[in-house]
């Protein structure tokens, strides 16, 4: 967000605010403005300095520049007093594109820390089979990282996938159950929720290879092996067979029966 220096004022006439009043708008600008309460402390700050210190307006003498409570809209031998309101209300225009944009940052994960994540995947697929630790901690690892989730990752190690999906599946804590991967309308929610900034885990149950993915947002793709019209993108990370991991693809490349898949959203 752009920053304002904090002795800016549109005319003369509504005076200048007190050095107190004037640092809260700067700190509010350029800092507090990130959040709702930032955003109505700047503009409390605003109102504050001029009810308080200029009540009156000196060039329109002595003329109160608020009545009733509410900003004077002429004055005499002077510019109407609507520059105030103008000035707050620029303050509050800017407060507010400071809370979405930083919203949006917040519920984006992915945008911030999707390079990081796509280059862990690019070296677990170059992977040798002395080095794959990087692929068996990986899901763990990425979720504390995009999600700031530390279910999986203990103070002594990250558990591995198949560890996850037990955990997943036998005692979900955290975690609420989309439903199975069979299901069109739960795939369609999965992707809407992982779209909103959301951490959603499929966990592929099998005696011999279980695995989880991570959903990502993005556009659903078909899947002829699945018989599904929209499967969400994923990123997974396989010890077993590095070669095959995958970011930013279907999950059906990396789960061959959706019947044993089960998708999970962190509450």
């Amino acid at each position: 967000m752009a920053t304002i220096d904090s002795t800016t004022r549109l005319r003369e006439p509504i005076g200048t605010p007190s050095e107190a009043v004037r640092l809260e708008i700067h700190r509010g600008l350029n800092a507090n403005a990130r959040s709702p309460a930032g955003s109505r402390g700047l503009v409390a700050a605003f109102d504050a300095g001029v009810r308080s210190r200029y009540k009156t307006n000196l060039q329109s003498g002595g003329r109160p520049a608020f009545k009733n409570g509410k900003p004077a809209r002429e004055r005499k031998g002077g510019l109407p007093f609507k520059e105030a309101t103008m000035f707050r209300s620029i303050l509050v225009t800017v407060a507010a594109a400071g809370v979405v944009s930083t919203a949006y940052a917040q519920g984006d994960p992915w945008s911030q820390r999707g390079d990081w994540l796509k280059s862990q995947i690019d070296t677990c697929k170059a992977a040798t089979s002395a080095s794959r630790d990087v692929c068996r901690y990986l899901a763990a690892e990425a979720l504390r990282e995009l999600f700031g989730i530390e279910d999986f990752c203990p103070a002594s190690a990250c558990m591995t996938g198949p560890e996850i999906e037990a955990a997943l599946r036998n005692d979900p804590h955290n975690w609420s159950v989309l439903g199975s991967a069979v299901d069109q309308a739960v795939l369609d929610k999965a992707r809407e929720l992982a779209d909103q900034g959301k951490a959603v885990v499929a966990g592929h149950n099998a005696e011999d290879r279980s695995q989880v993915a991570i959903i990502m947002p993005g556009k659903a793709v078909p899947s002829g092996k699945w018989a599904m019209e929209r499967v969400p993108l994923g990123v997974a990370a396989r010890s077993d067979a590095p070669e095959r991991s995958i970011y930013a693809e279907g999950i059906n490349w990396v789960f061959s029966d959706p019947a044993r898949v089960t998708l999970y959203v962190r509450q």
